[in-house]
């Protein structure tokens, strides 16, 4: 082993947080919107089929950069364009994201900007 060790750069993979504080209405708009079931439902979320076996095409194809499916045994993600709800984890986590600042700036009556300082 060399005793040369060179240090590794660390990269900020982390997102920043949205800091937005929504009104009451827009609180009581996202609250309205769970479901029967206390879920956030959309349409036209991103899915895949299941996995099936090898798939049926076997051509050599440059489709695959123009399009995220290829037939029904490819298992990549696509956007289903039906009608079909969807949880979605993005929609909780924005909805959530919302109220909790919405919560936060009404206990330690905040603003936008002096959340986003604390956010650094």
């Amino acid at each position: 082993m060399s005793e040369d060790i060179l240090p590794i750069k660390k990269y900020d993979l982390s997102h920043p947080r949205l800091i937005l504080i929504p009104d009451i209405a827009q609180v009581k708009s996202i609250v309205n919107s769970l479901d029967n079931e206390g879920r956030w439902l959309i349409k036209h979320g991103m899915t895949s089929h299941p996995y099936s076996g090898n798939g049926v095409r076997n051509d050599d194809t440059k489709e695959f950069g123009n399009t995220f499916v290829g037939d029904e045994t490819d298992t990549s993600p696509f956007r289903d364009r039906t009608d079909q709800l969807y949880i979605s984890t993005g929609e909780f986590i924005r909805n959530m994201r919302l109220l909790i600042n919405f919560v936060e700036s009404v206990k330690f009556g905040l603003t936008e900007e002096q959340m986003k300082s604390r956010q650094l």
